[in-house]
């Protein structure tokens, strides 16, 4: 809902506020003016930003021709033989050539020692979660009733269909960084236990191509048994993902503002600084493991299958998965650095 109205309406509505913003400056000891005009020009901005959000309309302008390359394809094709049609080898080849950027046993051992103590904050069955996430990879957990499903796969979601092009681009992307597997529709078919899940995609705040997600709920299709659980099974599904990786929880913005407060209170506001560090990828970071790569596998247009070998936004577990990796980073930033 837009608040301001961008006319004369917003000083009346900012006016009401002005002075228990100035009251809220000087009880945090904040030597600054702060006028009503300001405050408008602020709020503005903020509001400017806030409506950057993009469309369906805008994602289907982003990219209108694209399809994947032939020698991409072939590429993959060509290793799928060579590999004598076995997944989970084709996987680890293919996950071997990412190695130098990946989560490793030499790495966790580097960084938290050889038996996870070298930080007193690490939590030791994070430690262990960690290594075997970095000697197998992820390993999928799944509900009592999932069966994975090859024949009959749902039919392609009409939103990806209207946006092939576009949501095909960014997956390419993902080939290229070698975290994907392209086969035909034929050849993946003809993998045990392979389960095809529809290819979807979300609007995205800032960019006008959206972001690309796996369709793993099947919620559109009463008959199809999706990864992420039924209607029926997901509760206890989410019990044991969060009972098997642990609980997410994040600082709330009360928690943020004090740990600000108390540093400002040691150090002084003119001695603060506020930084932010992003993992790019995120999820992307992290294997699955490559016996399990087959349960990762998403129908695209042209009879195209892609695979994914590494973390994607839509499957249940993965936030949680990842969020092992956030605790175990907390725990050595939170030794390391003061504050």
């Amino acid at each position: 809902m837009q608040i301001l109205q961008f006319d004369s309406r917003d000083m009346e509505l900012i006016s009401q506020q002005h002075r228990a913003v100035q009251e809220f400056g000087i009880a945090l000891g904040l030597n600054v003016q702060i006028t009503a005009d300001r405050l408008r020009s602020v709020l503005e901005g903020a509001h400017r930003a806030s409506e950057g959000y993009y469309t369906l309309k805008h994602a289907e302008q982003w990219n209108t021709d694209f399809d994947f390359p032939q020698d991409a394809i072939d590429a993959d094709e060509t290793l799928w033989h060579q590999c004598s049609k076995d997944l989970t080898t084709i996987c680890k080849v293919k996950q071997a050539r990412l190695a130098h950027n990946r989560l490793s046993v030499k790495r966790v051992l580097h960084a938290f020692g050889p038996l996870g103590t070298k930080y007193p904050k690490m939590l030791h069955a994070d430690f262990m979660i960690l290594m075997d996430f970095a000697a197998n990879g992820i390993t999928p957990l799944f509900a009592d009733d999932f069966v994975p499903q090859s024949s009959n796969p749902p039919p392609l979601r009409a939103r990806y269909l209207t946006l092939k092009h576009t949501v095909n681009f960014l997956l390419y992307k993902q080939h290229q960084d070698g975290t994907v597997l392209l086969l035909s529709k034929p050849n993946a078919e003809t993998i045990p236990g392979i389960h095809l899940s529809p290819q979807h995609q979300a609007d995205s705040k800032g960019k006008q191509e959206g972001r690309v997600i796996g369709d793993l709920s099947g919620q559109h299709d009463p008959s199809y048994t999706p990864l992420n659980g039924t209607t029926l099974s997901k509760p206890a599904l989410r019990s044991l993902i969060s009972t098997t990786w642990g609980e997410i929880k994040h600082p709330t913005v009360d928690q943020l503002v004090l740990m600000v407060l108390t540093a400002v209170d040691i150090h002084g506001w003119s001695n603060l600084l506020l930084w932010k560090k992003d993992l790019k990828g995120a999820f992307n970071l992290l294997n699955y493991n490559p016996a399990y790569c087959r349960l990762f596998a998403f129908l695209l247009s042209d009879d195209m299958v892609m695979i994914h070998l590494a973390g994607l936004f839509g499957w249940i577990g993965m936030p949680h998965a990842f969020q092992v990796l956030t605790r175990s980073l907390q725990a050595m930033c939170s030794h390391i650095i003061s504050g």
